[in-house]
């Protein structure tokens, strides 16, 4: 894949690197999920990492890539690893049906414990379709699959 130069953006009085970063923020607020932007770089052993996005009432980290690729994988496990909480890996845009998830949780005994595409475009193999699921009256994030079994992301 080519490499795509990010533009920062501004959203809600905040800057994010990227334009793709700031539509993932308005995502969020639109739906009632507060988050914190690059709230901090964690040491992960072999290099320093900034998540994306830290979800506090979720206790899940989100990094955001704008297309499926897999290098970012093994940094995102790691960082479950070492941060000991769940880690969502975001390809792609939101509001559309083209973007997918990983949920990376070292509590799990698997190293990818899910797997969403929605595109179908998507070349890469999957297991199940995962979707954010919001409820804002009580304050409750799902992913759901095709079939619509529920993985809540309640921390």
């Amino acid at each position: 894949m080519p490499f795509i130069k990010s533009n920062p953006s501004e959203f809600d009085g905040d800057w994010f690197r990227s334009t793709l970063e700031a539509k993932w923020a308005k995502f969020f607020k639109e739906n009632g999920v507060r988050y914190k932007y690059e709230p901090k770089k964690l040491d992960l052993g072999i290099d320093k990492y900034t998540p994306d996005f830290w979800l506090s009432e979720y206790k899940t980290w989100i990094e955001i890539k704008p297309y499926p690729q897999y290098r970012p994988h093994s940094k995102c496990y790691r960082l479950s690893i070492e941060s000991k909480r769940q880690v969502l890996l975001v390809q792609g845009y939101p509001k559309t049906d083209t973007y997918c998830i990983d949920l990376f949780d070292c509590r799990s005994a698997r190293t990818f414990a899910f797997r969403k595409v929605v595109s179908e475009e998507q070349i890469k193999p999957t297991r199940t379709n995962l979707k954010f699921k919001f409820a804002k009256d009580s304050k409750k994030l799902t992913l759901v699959d095709n079939e619509g079994v529920e993985i809540s992301l309640n921390g």
